[in-house]
């Protein structure tokens, strides 16, 4: 029977995390001047966490089944299935975009599984980078929050008040300001004009306004050009251009008008939760008394039940005596009355 319940999937990417985080925090210490005594408590942390990690990764392999070498964690997270070049079965753990899991998919029951070679060739190009940048970045900041915590030591963060662009966002400037529309031959543009692309991108950014700020502290910002810019933690983290297939200017207008209904939308919200929280303020005081009340009569009930448990003991035992006497009788009479056939 399979393991991976949500629960693990879960736990298993926490560790993930933490293991991360300890390495993120060790590099900028050292970074930092740091010696490796002052280290030593994150060290130790870290080889702990990632003796539970190998542990979990070993039952998570387990308990994958042979028909497909995927399996879905959490978010974007997959783990990948793969031969290394000694010939042992192991697995990244890496976030994808859905769309392409196909290129990765095996069966390992009639189709060989991947190999080395074949991660290194076909990941980069699976790989859901926004997350991927997001990820790194809250790796930076619970970093220095260990640090902070466990050896005292303050890092700013170089990043905190200027704006960066992921490597993502840098590259869909590429595919739709530039036209260059292949994965690869973007990404390579992107790696050898990084400096102008940057430089585009911010200047097209100062000009945008703020349209909409999301509960999960991402922001979203719409230029001039009917593009979105999609912030979070002080980067664009990727940008594409509104085009409901109309002209620019329809489809700027569409763009306001939709975020006219949106507001609404988050009023109803607003109040559906408001409603909610005033309802359920009542219902939790009276489920709590309907809890009280079950917890007194389950007590009766153990009490009783306990009582009754005894009066069968003590029948058991009348019953048991009376065998007795019984058995003791009928070895008197068989003493004097002999047994006869008919």
């Amino acid at each position: 029977m399979s393991k991976l319940t949500t629960e693990f999937k879960e736990e298993f990417i926490n560790t993930k995390m933490q293991c991360d985080v300890l390495e993120q925090s060790i590099r900028l210490a050292k970074l930092n001047g740091a010696d490796d005594k002052a280290v030593q408590p994150l060290i130790r942390m870290k080889q702990s966490a990632k003796e539970v990690f190998n542990e979990s990764s070993a039952q998570l392999m387990a308990n994958m089944q042979l028909s497909t070498n995927i399996v879905h964690l959490k978010d974007s997270w997959y783990a990948v299935r793969y031969v290394n070049h000694r010939a042992d079965i192991c697995i990244k753990v890496v976030p994808l975009n859905q769309k392409d899991l196909p290129i990765l998919q095996r069966d390992g029951r009639k189709e060989r599984e991947l190999c080395e070679q074949d991660i290194d060739n076909l990941l980069p190009g699976c790989m859901d980078e926004a997350y991927m940048d997001l990820y790194n970045q809250t790796l930076n900041k619970r970093a220095r929050e260990y640090l902070y915590d466990h050896l005292g030591m303050e890092i700013e963060d170089e990043q905190r008040d200027r704006i960066t662009i992921s490597a993502h966002a840098g590259k869909r400037w590429v595919q739709r300001k530039l036209d260059i529309k292949g994965d690869t031959q973007a990404e390579e543009y992107r790696r050898t004009h990084f400096k102008e692309i940057e430089e585009a991108i911010l200047e097209s950014f100062g000009k945008a306004e703020l349209v909409w700020s999301g509960d999960d502290q991402i922001d979203y910002y719409f230029d001039s050009e009917n593009i979105m810019y999609i912030v979070g933690n002080n980067t664009i983290i990727t940008l594409y251009e509104e085009d409901f297939g109309f002209t620019k200017e329809i489809n700027r207008m569409i763009v306001y008008k939709q975020l006219e209904v949106l507001r609404e939308a988050y009023k109803e919200v607003e109040e559906a939760e408001r409603q909610y929280a005033d309802a359920i303020q009542g219902i939790d005081e009276e489920v709590q008394a309907i809890t009280d009340e079950i917890a007194v009569l389950e007590s009766k009930i153990e009490v009783l039940l306990a009582r009754r448990s005894a009066l069968y003991a003590n029948m058991e035992q009348s019953n048991k005596q009376v065998k007795l006497a019984r058995d003791s009788f009928m070895a008197e009479f068989n003493k004097l009355f002999k047994k006869w056939e008919t």
